[in-house]
């Protein structure tokens, strides 16, 4: 099925004439043309009005792999703090470690573009995210046109097709899956040229092709199913005899070279982490052979959201297309020879073969590793593949010798493409030109310790010192915004005085000053985080008045028992001002939550600030990682 003989007007790897220089010449103006439209369509994105208006949101995941591109732009290499996953161990390996979690490739293109254009890390993103979204859009509708038999009704499918690639989301706020969808039908379509020679495929051109599929794994580790893919179409040509050894071996051993370097890489400059943990994996291997995953991620593959506001949208999409249009095809025996033609092409197979890899890989890895995370059911791993849920079950509908089913076919790909056109893009775009949407100094939406966030942040640059240490229910907004040590809420006092000793050790100091920033709102993180206000009472917290009275409410101190830190008392002030002064919304809710020790709500340490000191850039940093 994925390799086939030659049917109809479909040319076969076998069977193909030899393709002349100026069929050669036609291949190279179908490149030119697309990188012209590339260029285009990212002048028409970049130009579009109140785009640079809207502030993006940066946050979770990306807050490591945007200070990762910080700090290897002032040359500290690619690290960040150690990221922790909900429900999972974390342990303090040291203030920075090299990123591991997610690809460093990221980081290294966003680090390159901000050399180039000499803009900030989050205008490097969004100029990604920008040129991105074009080159999907143009290279979508290219593998479109190269599955799809010809025909108007055609080039419709192939329009929608690349529209159902991308987001109006994925505009405004930088991405890695932005980058991997519009890498993947340029892998496929430099695949599909390889093959369709008459002297068998082009090494060289597999080679370069195996490059581009390894270097997918540079930016998502998930991407690894694109290199699968085409080798196991490869694979079954060989087999078969339609593709020689040579040709395998080529293709694998290309897209080998930048996987291994990577893990190499990773390897090397991560010793301190687990080899599950460096794949972002979690730290437990528990295997979940659950039937239901299978359901899952068949729900999330045909999950478009073309009229999801209906309750029987998505069991049509699910159901209805695939089942409808198998019996549709079965009607007529002209009809099955022919969508039997259609099916057996190579392009279609190479479409096949990616989706199929997509889902087992998804599968396996929810099966084995689920106790980090429902892989099946992260709706982002799809994305790329939602272009190839209409090449393979609506394309087999324009292959049939029939006007009329064509002309019909029209209808819902109409009403699809007016869905993207007037629903999917424009009103979220209108919503969020009308929100307000506050930034912070870095550019991103300002949404934890709001509105304090400029001045707390601002205050934490300044009274960065080895001897503080900052615990935060939102460790990794602080730590891209300020460089300073965060680390994620501990589950005990145990281990936060673990983590306090090793850090005095690491950092040859004596006295620590533990200071817990707590947002008074969790955000999406209240399924695996405590509240604040019993973060205060567990931990006993002190509101810590030295900082602002502005920001006061969402500063607190714990302290450490004399046994960690020899000249701890020495270091504290003898009183601080009435408590009846403003504390701010966490603090004045809590106050009598934290009875601590005789006196504590009028006994807390005293800032000195002529002493405070920003530690070099790369000094001390840690993080919680949510979702």
């Amino acid at each position: 099925m994925l390799v086939g003989p030659p049917v109809t007007s479909v040319v076969s790897i076998q069977s193909a004439p030899a393709i002349p220089h100026s069929a050669g010449r036609r291949a190279w103006r179908g490149w030119l043309v697309g990188a012209c439209a590339v260029v285009a369509a990212s002048a028409i994105l970049f130009l579009l009005p109140g785009r640079a208006e809207i502030a993006p949101r940066v946050q979770a995941d990306y807050c490591y792999t945007f200070l990762a591109a910080d700090r290897l732009y002032e040359g500290f290499g690619p690290t960040s703090t150690h990221p922790h996953a909900p429900f999972q161990k974390w342990e303090w390996f040291g203030d920075w470690t090299f990123l591991t979690q997610w690809p460093v490739g990221y980081p290294a293109l966003l680090c390159v573009v901000r050399g180039v254009m000499r803009c900030g890390t989050v205008a490097a993103g969004q100029s990604i995210a920008i040129v991105s979204i074009a080159l999907a859009l143009v290279a979508w509708f290219a593998w479109a046109r190269r599955v799809l038999p010809s025909g108007p009704v055609s080039w419709l499918l192939a329009a929608v097709a690349a529209c159902s690639a991308v987001s109006v989301e994925a505009l405004i706020n930088p991405a890695t899956d932005t980058v991997v969808v519009a890498l993947v039908p340029v892998t496929l379509l430099l695949a599909q040229t390889a093959l369709d020679r008459k002297a068998g495929p082009s090494p060289d051109l597999l080679f370069c092709t195996g490059v581009l599929a390894g270097l997918l794994f540079w930016f998502r580790y998930a991407a690894i199913y694109v290199p699968a893919a085409i080798g196991l179409v490869l694979l079954i040509g060989w087999l078969r005899r339609r593709v020689g050894f040579r040709d395998v071996a080529a293709f694998a051993a290309a897209s080998l070279i930048p996987v291994v370097s990577l893990l190499v890489l990773n390897r090397a400059c991560a010793t301190a982490v687990p080899l599950q943990e460096q794949f972002n994996l979690g730290t437990a291997l528990r295997p979940d052979f659950d039937p239901t995953i299978l359901a899952t991620a068949w729900w999330n593959f045909t999950g478009l959201p073309f009229y999801n506001y209906l309750s029987f949208s998505r069991w049509v999409l699910a159901a209805g297309v695939p089942m409808g249009v198998l019996l549709f095809v079965l009607l007529r025996r002209s009809w099955r020879a022919a969508s039997w033609a259609f099916v057996r092409r190579s392009p279609y197979g190479l479409s096949a073969s990616t989706a199929l890899v997509l889902l087992t890989m998804l599968i396996v890895a929810t099966m084995l590793f689920r106790a980090k995370y429902d892989y099946a059911n992260l709706e982002r791993y799809y994305t790329a593949a939602r272009p190839l849920y209409l090449l393979l079950f609506v394309g087999p509908l324009l292959a049939l010798p029939s006007r009329a089913v064509r002309g019909l076919a029209c209808v819902p790909l109409l009403l699809c493409l007016s869905w993207y056109v007037q629903v999917e893009w424009p009103r979220p775009y209108q919503r969020w030109l009308a929100a307000e949407r506050p930034r912070t100094d870095y550019g991103r939406w300002a949404r934890c310790f709001e509105p304090r966030s400029p001045g707390l942040y601002r205050w934490l640059r300044e009274t960065a010192a080895p001897g503080l240490m900052v615990v935060s229910n939102h460790p990794d907004e602080i730590a891209l915004e300020t460089w300073v040590p965060a680390c994620p809420l501990p589950q005990d006092e145990a281990q936060l005085h673990r983590w306090a000793a090793r850090m005095c050790e690491a950092r040859g100091v004596d006295d620590l000053r533990i200071l817990f920033v707590l947002d008074p709102s969790n955000h999406t993180r209240d399924y695996y985080l405590p509240p604040p206000e019993r973060v205060v009472h567990d931990f006993r917290l002190v509101p810590y008045a030295a900082a602002p009275a502005s920001i006061r409410g969402y500063v607190f101190e714990y302290r450490l028992p004399n046994r960690l830190s020899c000249r701890y008392d020495t270091a504290r002030a003898l009183t601080c001002p009435e408590t009846d002064h403003e504390l701010g919304p966490l603090a004045e809710r809590n106050r009598h939550c934290a009875p601590g020790r005789a006196g504590a709500a009028h006994h807390c340490p005293r800032q000195n600030h002529g002493s405070a000191e920003v530690p070099p850039a790369g000094q001390a940093d840690h993080p919680l990682h949510g979702l």
